[in-house]
């Protein structure tokens, strides 16, 4: 009975579901048929059983159609995967390191051990000097395997660093930012938070294509970095930035971000591939105070000044009233 149950389980059921439609047996795939299976999305089993309706296999491609998610979500795993395998083999490399050192030196004290219970009385003294040789080896090889695993660390904190940083920008994406915002909102100090959001871009886009957008977030980010160093910068979405000061009131975040406001608005940019001038590049910004408000209380505060912003003609930064604390 028992083993029955066991058949019947999660894991099982997941895979007979792909075994039924023939998909490979992938995170993406085994992701989206435990959501059609055990989650909540009703909408994506109405959608699975309308495409599924008299026995027929839903493809690979309507996987990708109905969860696009989890297709980006596995892209990223295998981008990341020859740096998780170089590590791996390094963690076995220094494991081996350390378990040989102490495997020999082990088998040494064992040896001489013996000898000096040898009840012959054998000259213990050439085993004992190879013990000590021994023991200064595996000092050695073990001060090695602690280098490389400090170094492992050093690059495992560098992986982890990659996963939340925006590719384009360099900036914190927006999951990392959003991590900091809930600790420093928590926090008894505060903050303030202002959300940036680029003038005209999709004209910009449409007029001169993305690369041209791109260059233009790349100069929007360094000119927040310039202005705003020191504080917590990231790209939120799209053509808009956040950044989070902590332990600052909105005046003061409102004066570093005028400072990069008009940085940016100086700036003459020009095309690479004619060398003609791009125009003025400008952002509209609104920046609020924590005020012991929720993460989202706070971004949605943000952004209804950056509509504000926007109806005032652009190109403007407006800020929260003032309040008691922050």
């Amino acid at each position: 009975m028992a083993s029955g149950r066991k058949q019947d389980g999660t894991g099982h059921r997941v895979l007979r579901y792909l075994d039924e439609h023939r998909l490979d047996h992938t995170p993406e795939h085994y992701r989206f048929a435990h959501r059609v299976l055990f989650g909540r999305d009703q909408a994506l089993r109405d959608n699975v059983d309308q495409i599924t309706d008299g026995g027929v296999r839903i493809t690979p491609d309507q996987v990708r159609e109905l969860a696009p998610d989890q297709v980006g979500a596995g892209k990223a795993i295998r981008d990341m995967a020859p740096q998780l395998d170089g590590l791996t083999l390094r963690v076995l490399d220094i494991a081996g390191e350390a378990a040989n050192a102490t495997g020999d030196l082990n088998r040494d004290l064992i040896t001489t051990m013996a000898a000096m219970l040898d009840p012959k009385g054998a000259d213990v003294r050439p085993i004992i000097t190879a013990v000590i040789d021994r023991t200064a080896g595996a000092e050695v090889r073990l001060r090695e395997a602690v280098r490389q695993a400090r170094q492992l660390r050093e690059d495992l904190n560098a992986l982890h660093d990659d996963t939340s940083r925006d590719r384009l920008t360099g900036l914190l994406n927006r999951a990392a930012m959003e991590r900091r915002l809930a600790e420093a909102a928590a926090g008894p100090e505060g903050c303030s938070v202002a959300i940036i959001d680029v003038d005209r871009f999709g004209t910009i886009n449409d007029q001169y294509g993305r690369a041209v957008g791109d260059r233009v977030l790349r100069a929007v980010a360094q000119t927040l970095q310039e202005s705003c160093s020191g504080q917590t910068s990231a790209r939120w979405d799209g053509n808009a930035f956040m950044v989070l000061f902590e332990a600052m009131n909105p005046t003061d975040a409102t004066d570093l971000l005028e400072t990069g406001r008009e940085a940016l608005t100086a700036r003459r940019m020009k095309l690479r591939e004619n060398d003609k001038p791009l125009g003025m590049v400008s952002f509209s910004a609104g920046v609020v105070s924590s005020r012991s408000r929720g993460p989202a209380a706070i971004v949605e505060a943000a952004a209804q000044l950056v509509r504000q912003a926007k109806d005032r003609g652009r190109n403007t930064v407006v800020t929260e009233k003032a309040a008691v604390g922050l």
